[in-house]
């Protein structure tokens, strides 16, 4: 028995109800939330970025990146080197190509710690 899931689906709802908010690009770096989008499992830390209209763009672990395209739906898949240092390194050439303006929703409640301090650092 199998089951075929609506991986376009998921993202067109997605991306409706970042329509209804008014986001641009939203960023996901929660396991459950990149499996949820993508139908592949990855086990370290990956990055998945959706705009509005499109299909999205994952970065993964390099060494992992062949295996995610071959198990997941969509295939845009970046392999980069370890994301030991939050999403700055793999994101930045695409943050280049947001026009102006555009508004980015990266929930902190989807932010591993290191991250979350480094874009909150506690007072000395």
């Amino acid at each position: 028995m199998s089951t075929q899931v609506d991986y376009e689906g998921r993202l067109k709802k997605i991306q409706a109800r970042m329509d209804e908010q008014d986001i641009d690009v939203l960023i996901a770096t929660r396991l459950s939330t990149v499996g949820y989008v993508f139908g592949a499992f990855v086990p370290w830390r990956g990055v998945a970025v959706i705009a509005r209209e499109g299909e999205p763009q994952l970065y993964v672990v390099g060494l992992d990146s062949e295996r995610v395209k071959d198990d997941g739906f969509f295939k845009n898949v970046t392999g980069v080197a370890p994301l030991n240092r939050g999403r700055a390194g793999p994101l930045t050439h695409q943050d280049r190509d947001l026009p102006a303006g555009q508004r980015v929703r990266d929930p902190e409640g989807c932010l591993p710690p290191g991250d979350l301090q480094e874009r909150h650092p506690l007072p000395e």
